[in-house]
C-alpha cells in the first residue's frame, strides 16, 4: 500500500499532507483509533532504538522512516492485533480493521485531543462564571 501510493504519486507527493491525506483512513489501526495508534507507535519505536532502522533503509525505500513507521509497521501491527483479537485471517482482519476505523477514531481520539477539549470547556465554564460574578 504505502509503495503502492509512491510509486503512483512519487516520492515527493506521498510525502506531503496531501499524499498523506490520502491514505489516512487505511493507515488508521481499526477499532484502536488515535490512541491505540499511538501506543503502537511507541512500541514499534522501542523495538528499533536509537534510529536503528534508518540503517536499514534499503529495506524500505523509497520511502522514508516515518512513513515507514506510520504507512508499514503500525497498521501491520494492528492488523496482527486484529487477527489475535478475532481469529480471522488476515482479509477477514484487514476489512474489520478498515470497517472499524470510524468507531476507532470516534471511540478512542488522540489523548492530546481530548485533554485540549477539556481545557477549552473549563475555560468556557470560568468565563461564564467571570460573567455571573460581573452581573450579581
Amino acid at each position: 500500500m504505502a509503495v503502492g501510493n509512491v510509486v503512483k504519486l512519487g516520492a515527493r507527493a506521498a510525502e506531503s499532507a496531501m499524499g498523506q491525506y490520502a491514505v489516512f483512513d487505511k493507515e488508521m489501526p481499526g477499532y484502536y483509533g488515535e490512541r491505540g495508534s499511538m501506543v503502537l507507535h511507541r512500541a514499534v519505536l522501542g523495538l528499533y532504538p536509537d534510529g536503528s532502522v534508518e540503517g536499514r533503509r534499503g529495506v524500505y525505500a523509497p520511502l522514508t522512516a516515518r512513513t515507514f513507521f506510520v504507512s508499514v509497521l503500525i497498521p501491520e501491527a494492528a492488523l496482527a492485533l486484529i487477527m489475535a483479537d478475532t481469529g480471522d485471517n488476515r482479509a477477514g482482519a484487514l476489512k474489520t480493521m478498515r470497517d472499524s476505523s470510524n468507531y476507532g477514531m470516534l471511540q478512542f481520539p488522540d489523548e492530546d485531543d481530548e485533554q485540549r477539549e477539556v481545557g477549552q470547556h473549563e475555560e468556557e465554564e470560568e468565563d461564564d462564571d467571570d460573567d455571573d460574578d460581573e452581573e450579581g
